[in-house]
């Protein structure tokens, strides 16, 4: 008797809006109650703000052969991971240094703009099953990821953003077999 069965997952979330924009204090001396009162403070970080996004779509499919004895399987996971964090106006202050950002190294003396995607493919075949003395599942998983990174130009002006590479793009690829055999030690019932 042959039977099979189709488990699918989408899922997709987005944040988008400001970061804490680096909270500055109105004094040394604050009470705790008075940390979190962000709508009264003042920011260092007056253009920041921070966009990540995430997808995934994930799905199996099992086919039962031989009832509990033998069940074949096939696991599919895509997701992705976006990050854009930026500050279309870096404050200096009086003496030249930055207001919140450390002077070295700075890449550009007019804004930052960072982004870096990460990009995964997982598939993963087995059969797994069940006798009267053992329980077992028997699999290969590919894993298939990407990361790419970029960042603002030294040149660039808040009014023309050229991005260029940060990092060199990194690809990786992993294959694992795997085994999970279990002895039962009491009788099989039905």
């Amino acid at each position: 008797m042959t039977s099979g069965t189709i488990c699918c997952l989408i899922s997709a979330t987005c944040a988008i809006g400001p970061s804490s924009r680096g909270i500055r204090p109105a004094s040394d001396t604050l009470e705790p109650s008075e940390l979190f009162n962000y709508g009264r403070e003042q920011a260092y970080l007056t253009k920041a703000a921070n966009n990540e996004a995430r997808d995934e779509l994930y799905f199996t499919q099992t086919y039962r052969l031989l009832g509990r004895g033998l069940t074949v399987y096939h696991t599919f996971d895509a997701r992705r991971q976006y990050n854009s964090y930026s500050d279309l106006a870096l404050n200096r202050l009086e003496n030249g240094n930055f207001l919140f950002y450390p002077n070295t190294p700075v890449r550009n003396v007019n804004a930052t703009l960072d982004r870096a995607e990460f990009r995964q493919i997982e598939n993963t075949v087995g059969v797994l099953g069940r006798t009267n003395a053992v329980e077992y599942r028997l699999y290969a998983r590919d894993r298939i990821a990407s990361l790419t990174s970029q960042r603002l130009d030294s040149s660039s002006l808040p009014a023309n953003l050229p991005l260029r590479r940060a990092a060199p793009r990194r690809n990786f690829n992993e294959v694992f077999l795997g085994a999970r055999p279990r002895l039962i030690t009491a009788p099989f019932t039905r």
